[in-house]
């Protein structure tokens, strides 16, 4: 029961990072994701990783570290690429392919990376 509620922590990065994919797609102008793409993506990312962190089969436990690390940065917008390189559509309305997904899902990242530093260390000093 315990790891249920330490599973329950990525529920808020999950609706966060569901902002930042639909923020870095409004950022990018040409390209359309819905919310309910960006969502489900966000919810199979904490999925699997709550379920490796419930096994215990995570990279870092597995690879060794500097190719855990590697593992751990690359995976995410790997992944996050292949989804919307058929979900995301284009502003003539075919799908977006793979660099403009691969765009999309590292702006997101790079969206997501400020924002959680914003909230780690910049919220509370303006408290």
């Amino acid at each position: 029961m315990d790891m249920f509620y330490k599973s329950l922590m990525y529920f808020p990065v999950m609706l966060l990072f569901t902002f930042c994919l639909k923020f870095a797609a409004r950022l990018m102008r040409r390209i359309s994701v819905s919310w309910r793409h960006c969502f489900l993506y966000s919810l199979a990312l904490a999925t699997v990783t709550t379920c490796a962190n419930i096994t215990g089969l995570t990279p870092s436990t597995l690879l060794p570290h500097k190719l855990a690390s590697i593992v751990v940065l690359c995976w995410p917008i790997t992944t996050c690429a292949w989804y919307f390189q058929r979900n995301a559509l284009r502003s003539n309305g075919l799908p977006a392919g793979w660099l403009r997904a691969s765009a999309l899902s590292i702006l997101a990242y790079v969206s997501s990376a400020v924002l959680f530093v914003f909230l780690l260390f910049g919220l509370p000093m303006m408290l």
